[in-house]
């Protein structure tokens, strides 16, 4: 069979008609009128904090996107290294307060994902004391830009920090830590509080892990291990002790009962998510979407351009 030529298909392929149903101009339109034509925006789920959030890139934001496709453009603003106060002049920097114009693209939703580097043991480069640290995502969370209504408002998601697993951490030449176990539920329970606080909806990062390798809430959040030597929390009476050790603290292997599963199926070094840690991440993101944003659920936003069939106005099957 020969095949037909080139100038005979294209003379011979059917005519589309020049208005197509989303094409808001009429057929007469002129090139001046299609360059003043708004664009097809769509808008915005923003995911912004630290390393974790940037190293997200291969699990963390694809999945989303693959939820929201053709109906938000899921934007990573991960910042390696930053803690929540170099976060907070970072987004006046990403969102200027113009930002808040029509011209800009609507911010549907926005994760907020600091406080693992707040969480290094004082003395260190990027420690943020914890009041600190509460007053920074508490500015964050009320940045005017984010805090807008009606056909423009944001949808705020304060995601706490997960645990470290010290098992996984090498020493440094002090003896101890630079992340402990029990500085860093301090930071995440302060999160879960501000978001509380704030009226925004909280994924408790710290928890869903912790729950995973075993950890319950009666096991308590404290953990005697924040310094080297361990320091042992004095109890009443005054002459008894109680060592404490929560999961990802150095000694709690030995001092409790193996989970099924550990800390380090969902951390790569301890500190930074693995594959798996991501997608529990995920999950956990779109299913507190479901549960407390149904509006933003996938299933109930619009298409931002339509379905092919509509465009031609096709007859569904």
């Amino acid at each position: 069979i020969q095949p037909m030529p080139i100038a005979k298909a294209m003379s011979t392929s059917p005519t589309l008609p020049l208005q197509l149903k989303f094409d808001p101009l009429p057929s007469t339109a002129t090139a001046s009128d299609q360059s003043e034509a708004s664009p097809a925006e769509y808008p915005q789920f923003i995911l912004f904090g630290d390393s974790i959030t940037q190293f997200g890139t291969s699990v963390l934001q694809p999945c989303l996107q693959s939820h929201y496709i053709r109906r938000l453009d899921v934007i990573n603003r991960g910042l390696s290294g930053f803690t929540s106060l170099m976060g907070l002049r970072a987004l006046q920097r990403l969102l200027p307060l113009d930002t808040q114009s029509s011209s800009w693209p609507h911010i549907k939703l926005i994760t907020i994902f600091f406080g693992a580097n707040d969480a290094c043991i004082p003395g260190e480069y990027q420690h943020v004391s914890l009041q600190s640290y509460v007053e920074a995502i508490r500015d964050t969370i009320r940045y005017p830009v984010l805090q807008q209504q009606g056909s423009r408002k944001t949808q705020i998601i304060l995601i706490t920090p997960p645990p470290v697993n010290e098992h996984q951490f090498e020493r440094m030449p002090s003896g101890n830590f630079l992340r402990r176990a029990g500085i860093t539920s301090q930071y995440a329970r302060a999160a879960a509080e501000v978001g509380k606080v704030t009226g925004v909806a909280v994924l408790d990062f710290w928890t869903i892990l912790m729950r995973k390798v075993g950890w319950k809430e009666s096991m308590g959040r404290e953990c005697c291990c924040e310094h080297i030597p361990c320091r042992i929390i004095t109890t009443q009476p005054a002459n008894t002790t109680k060592v404490q050790h929560i999961p990802g603290c150095c000694c709690f292997a030995s001092s409790s009962p193996v989970a099924d599963c550990q800390l380090s199926d969902f951390l790569t070094d301890g500190l930074h998510l693995t594959e798996l840690g991501y997608d529990v991440l995920s999950q956990e993101l779109m299913e507190l979407i479901q549960r407390e944003m149904p509006e933003c659920a996938p299933e109930n936003l619009p298409f931002i351009l339509p379905e092919w069939r509509d465009v031609l106005n096709v007859p569904k099957p």
